[in-house]
């Protein structure tokens, strides 16, 4: 059994024992394993030993995996999303957006989406902090933000994602 094989059965054993000591069922959890830094290799190693979603923060590094990789992976795309950038996950090939944070690029992604037949679902980035310096939309914007989401056709809301700030130490 190789390193990843060994890593990726210790992380389903711990999120099986999570899964029965909440109560919850182990096919209602998703485990995304982030290939940024990773060669195409060593993600076909992963998939091989099961994983099936991989999450990239770079559309760059995720159109060049994908093209070498082909088919049978789910492409999650994790960090914030540049403008110049939605054409490319608009194809139908994204399996989750992690990230999405600003109303202009939500327009965008569905003006691509319906000029490609495609539609996407997403994660609304919530900025939890409300840190000037972060992504996402503020707690008071959000009610607001997912009201404008609702009326987008090929933009589909699949929950909140948030990045808390770092725990200080008591």
């Amino acid at each position: 059994m190789t390193s990843i094989e060994e890593n990726i059965k210790l992380i389903e054993e711990r999120v099986d024992a999570s899964a029965r000591k909440t109560g919850r069922s182990r096919s209602d959890i998703m485990i995304v394993a982030v290939s940024k830094t990773v060669d195409a290799a060593r993600i076909a190693e992963a998939r091989r030993a099961g994983i099936r979603d991989f999450g990239e923060n770079r559309v760059q590094e995720y159109l060049k995996k994908r093209d070498i990789l082909g088919e049978g992976y789910n492409w999650h795309i994790i960090g914030p999303l540049q403008s110049n950038k939605v054409k490319y996950v608009t194809d139908g090939r994204v399996s989750l957006l992690h990230s999405l944070d600003r109303l202009t690029i939500a327009q965008e992604l569905n003006r691509q989406c319906e000029k490609n037949g495609t539609e996407l679902n997403v994660l609304v980035q919530l900025n939890i902090a409300n840190e000037p310096t972060k992504s996402g939309v503020y707690e008071e914007d959000l009610e607001r933000f997912l009201e404008q989401l609702s009326e987008m056709r090929s933009i589909h809301v699949k929950g909140l994602m948030a990045i808390p700030p770092p725990a200080r130490n008591a």
